[in-house]
């Protein structure tokens, strides 16, 4: 979801396109021959590749989403495609980032039609303060925050507070999505051929 998808496609099929013009060697020196994909099977490919995390439904509850947007570029592009997917439907978030992260210059670039946020620690020594981050999101994005206690809690909170037709959004780090994936009993791991 999202025109940055089109480009990620891009970029994948140019790497693929000069690595079929490299010698590759097995490790015992046998020379390999990759083949040239049909567009058929260049399709199939695409159209199946997941990248867990990233702007994503849950399959257990079509209201909540959750993109792992890390840092400000992140947050511009997941803010755009989310207003290109949804407009400007109401959505709660629940974000949580860590302390290495430009949190004033993540949030301005989240802009987006947030009714209420719910922030997040990450369980991680890396987390950055929940109370704090509240605050924060509160002054810059002009909506009521408060801090939650784990990231089960806030998304619950969240989920008990949707009207009808409201989003929720959970984003700020691939630590909240992975926990909240697991709070929701989803499985974040993908099957690798």
């Amino acid at each position: 979801l999202g025109r940055h998808q089109a480009a990620n496609a891009a970029v994948a099929l140019a790497a693929l396109g000069v690595s079929l013009e490299c010698e590759f060697r097995s490790a015992d020196g046998t020379r390999l021959a990759p083949q040239r994909p049909t567009a058929a099977r260049l399709e199939a490919a695409l159209s199946a590749a997941r990248w867990p995390g990233r702007l994503e439904i849950s399959p257990g509850d079509e209201r909540i989403w959750w993109d792992g947007a890390h840092n400000p570029t992140g947050a511009r592009v997941l803010a755009r495609a989310w207003r290109e997917a949804m407009g400007e439907t109401p959505t709660a978030l629940v974000l949580g980032v860590t302390q290495d992260k430009e949190v004033g210059q993540f949030l301005r670039a989240l802009s987006g039609p947030w009714t209420r946020v719910y922030t997040v620690e990450a369980d991680t020594p890396r987390a950055y303060p929940a109370e704090i981050l509240a605050q924060q999101a509160e002054k810059i994005l002009g909506v009521p925050a408060e801090a939650s206690a784990s990231t089960a809690e806030a998304v619950e909170r969240a989920r008990a507070g949707l009207a009808r037709g409201e989003r929720m959004l959970i984003t700020g780090s691939l630590y909240i999505v992975g926990e909240a994936m697991a709070a929701l009993g989803e499985d974040p791991t993908i099957d690798l051929p």
